[in-house]
């Protein structure tokens, strides 16, 4: 992600000041924003789980018809 935030392709919006985690990236042209999310324990409904390292993937407002919400999910 640096190597495009780089090239001037992203700008880094947010990051955590105290650990340098949990950027979040907005793409200049697009407005599609991307947060890395660590992961960890999370609960959805009543299951708990663990939930593996991903990046959420944020569309621009009005967000597009028929398009469902989306993680990448990545290998360290």
């Amino acid at each position: 992600m640096d190597k495009h935030v780089g090239a001037g392709k992203l700008k880094v919006v947010v990051v955590d000041r105290e650990t340098g985690l949990n950027k979040t990236y907005s793409n200049n042209k697009s407005g599609y924003s991307y947060n890395l999310d660590e992961g960890g324990p999370t609960r959805i409904g009543r299951k708990k789980m663990i939930e593996p390292p991903h990046i959420d993937v944020n569309y621009p407002k009005p967000k597009p018809k028929n398009i469902e919400k989306k993680k990448l999910f990545v290998n360290y």
